[in-house]
Order: structure tokens, then C-alpha cells, then sequence
């Protein structure tokens, strides 16, 4: 039974035992809509999220309470709810490295106070205060923490009451970065593209673990071309600011952009010619000499414009559906610039070959789409953007082969 529900039943019998003559009965003071105001304590500590933390820095640790029952309503505004007046949250060292403190023996948030509308269900509610730690010492450190209800008048306890909610959270301290890490070292894109490819990167320390930057700690880097026709084209680049890349002059120093959070970056990069463009990223400042370079290439491609695309058979094939039953040549199979349906049976046609006519030695994309956002594309098909490259001749042919469940002609 909980507090509320408690009270409003005392209410009830109070008001019953002065008499039969009395035909009303007092609000009780359990927050039901339009009730009055009640403080309560927490019942449970749900959570305790400690960001990445250096020593020296100081962080935010987020402790997230939980509260109320199933016989309990929440309200909100004048006569809302409220938590016990004067409860904070504290913590302190339970194990930690030799002479670690957390910035004072024991650290607390603000007074806890009502309840935001957002956090409030139909018996719950939740409040999520935050405490600063600045650790001294590199090291483990285990937290104990606890939701202070008994002290009113906010004199700081350095242990919890045998009442208090409360529970432990570990947390290693981040060391200085060691060493940049890319996600990928290697993507591919197309010439020409002034939209850039991003890199993303994070940093790590000495043991492996993330890791972020402190005052007079930065990162910087250089996009260069790589390629074996490394003077023709300009490069595009970004800093992970914006979307579209602008023009670049190689080997330009970068100012690189990362969070101070998480340590995450991006750098990203375009070439005008085919090629690769390698992303480089490398400490600075104090990290000078102590976090070295770290590269991520970009190969892209010149890709051609085709002047043909046709059909290497006419079986099984018709432009019209009405000619399923007896497919002839269509008229168009020759043609490139206009989008046209080809029916194809699946007894006789379900492997088709096209001719791609182009410059010699060239490379061509092309792609593969449904034309119906109802009807999928044929079991064997899938979709997406491909490459083809055509020989000496200018030509060369792509197949596609499928399974469908359509009537079978020939």
C-alpha cells in the first residue's frame, strides 16, 4: 500500500467514526487530480550514467530516481506533486585508486524538486538530478550513491541512512589519446562528386579505451591525392560540418572538429579525377609528437556516359503487354533515353543480356530500380547502383537473371 493510498484511507475512517450525521467527507491529501500537493521519497534509484571522464575534468553523473506506486497518481503545476523537500543526491568513493578523490569527500546535487510533466505517467514519475565528480587520480573508482531524504535542512551526511535508497556504479577514468581511430580505412565514390565522403573516426588512450580532448590538446590532419595522376583534378573536403564538400588546395593543413563528449570526429573528401584521395589525421598541440598520423583512403572512379543500351535478344521479349502471348521485336530496343518496360518471359527470357556501348576501356554505371512502389522487383533481382567496364570495342554486357511467379510464355 503506498503512502498516498494510506493517508486517504486514514482520512476515511477519521471522518466516519465522528458520527452518522455527517454527510461529507474531507479531500484527502493524496495527489489525485485536483488533490493538494504531496512530497515522496524515491522508490528506486533506476540508473547512474557516468559520461567519459579524464582526471582534472570535471563531469556530470546523471542519477535517475524512480517514483511512485500502482495506487499512486501524479500531478503537476501549483498544487503538484512534489519529492521530500530538501532531498539531494550524494556520493562518495566506496573503492578508488590510492589518494583519488572525486573534487571533495562527498559530492551532491541540487535540492530535488517537483516533477516535469514529460516524466510523469498514470502512477509513476521519474526526476534524474546530477551530481559533478572531477576525479584526481587515474584509476577504477565504485561510487556509492544514495538519495538523501532525512536531511531537511540540507546538512551533507557522508554515509547513507539505513533508509536511504542507494547503490553502486563503477567507472575507469579515460586516459590522454594515444592514437586516432578511423571506422573505415577505405571507401570508394565516384569522380566529379563535390559531395563528400566522410570518415569517421574516434580517439582511444594507451589501454585501448575511448578517450576525449582537454584544452590544448587538438587534432590536425591533410587530404592529399594519391593517385597515380596526382596532378590532375582538385580536391573536395569537408570537416564534418557541412554536407557538401568545397574546393581544397592538397596538402593544406585541416583544423579538425571533435567532440568534446565522446571524442568522435569525420573528415571527408571529393576528387574532381579518378583516383585516391587519403584523409590524414594527427595530434597537435600538446599532442604534438604523441598521437600519430592515421590515414583513410578514398578511391574513386571516372565513370563514362554510355551511348547504347540494348537487348542481345529479341525471345521471349515484348514492349507490350498485350503481346505476351506472341512477344515480337520491340521497337526500342535500341533506344538509351527513354525509360521503357520490357515484359520478359520467365520460361524463355528469364536471363537477359544487354550491350553497353561506350568509349573504349571506359567505366559505365548503371542501375537497377523497381518502377512500382507496390510490386517488388523479381526474386534474383536486387537493386542498387553497379559498374560495368567495356573493352577495347567500346562494348560490354550486363546480365540479369530472375525467378518470378508470373504466367510463363514463350
Amino acid at each position: 500500500m503506498s503512502t498516498k493510498t494510506l493517508r486517504k484511507r486514514i482520512a476515511l475512517v477519521a471522518v466516519s467514526a465522528m458520527g452518522f450525521g455527517l454527510l461529507s467527507v474531507a479531500p484527502s491529501s493524496a495527489a489525485i487530480n485536483g488533490g493538494s500537493a504531496t512530497a515522496d521519497t524515491a522508490a528506486s534509484i533506476a540508473s547512474v550514467t557516468v559520461p567519459l571522464v579524464r582526471v582534472g575534468d570535471t563531469k556530470s553523473v546523471t542519477v535517475k530516481l524512480g517514483y511512485g506506486t500502482t495506487a499512486d497518481t501524479y500531478t503537476v503545476g501549483a498544487n503538484g506533486d512534489t519529492a521530500t523537500a530538501g532531498s539531494q543526491v550524494r556520493a562518495r568513493i566506496l573503492t578508488g585508486p590510492t589518494g583519488g578523490s572525486l573534487g571533495s569527500t562527498v559530492v551532491s546535487s541540487t535540492d530535488i524538486k517537483g516533477f516535469a510533466a514529460e516524466t510523469l505517467t498514470a502512477t509513476t514519475a521519474t526526476i534524474s538530478p546530477t551530481i559533478s565528480i572531477t576525479p584526481t587520480v587515474a584509476g577504477t573508482y565504485t561510487l556509492l550513491v544514495w538519495v538523501d531524504e532525512s536531511n531537511p535542512v540540507n546538512a551533507v551526511t557522508t554515509v547513507p541512512a539505513v533508509t536511504d535508497r542507494q547503490t553502486t556504479v563503477t567507472f575507469t577514468t579515460a586516459g590522454a589519446p594515444a592514437t586516432v581511430n578511423f571506422a573505415s580505412t577505405a571507401k570508394s565514390g565516384k569522380a566529379g562528386s563535390t559531395t563528400a565522403v566522410s570518415f569517421g573516426f574516434t580517439l582511444k588512450d594507451a589501454a585501448g579505451n575511448a578517450t576525449y580532448l582537454l584544452t590544448g590538446e587538438t587534432l590536425s590532419g591533410t587530404v592529399s591525392d594519391v593517385s597515380a595522376n596526382a596532378t590532375s583534378g582538385a580536391l573536395f573536403l569537408s570537416n564534418g560540418d557541412t554536407t557538401t564538400a568545397a574546393a581544397f588546395t592538397a596538402g593544406t593543413p585541416l583544423s579538425i572538429s571533435v567532440s568534446t563528449t565522446t571524442g568522435a570526429g569525420t573528415v571527408s573528401v571529393a576528387t574532381t579525377s579518378a583516383g585516391i584521395g587519403r584523409v590524414s589525421v594527427v595530434g597537435s598541440g600538446l599532442l604534438t609528437g604523441v598521437v600519430p598520423a592515421a590515414t583513410a583512403d578514398l578511391t574513386t572512379v571516372a565513370y563514362g556516359f554510355a551511348t547504347k543500351l540494348a537487348l542481345t535478344t529479341t525471345t521471349g521479349v515484348s514492349n507490350a503487354d498485350a503481346s505476351r502471348v506472341s512477344p515480337t521485336d520491340p521497337t526500342f530496343i535500341d533506344e538509351t533515353t527513354t525509360a521503357r518496360t520490357i515484359y520478359a518471359s520467365n520460361g524463355s527470357a528469364k536471363s537477359l543480356t544487354f550491350t553497353v556501348t561506350a568509349a573504349a576501356s571506359t567505366s559505365v554505371q548503371y542501375t537497377i530500380a523497381a518502377t512500382s512502389t507496390t510490386v517488388a522487383l523479381p526474386t534474383g533481382v536486387t537493386a542498387g547502383t553497379y559498374s560495368v567496364t567495356t573493352g577495347t570495342t567500346g562494348t560490354a554486357t550486363i546480365t540479369v537473371t530472375y525467378i518470378c511467379s508470373c504466367s510463363i510464355w514463350l
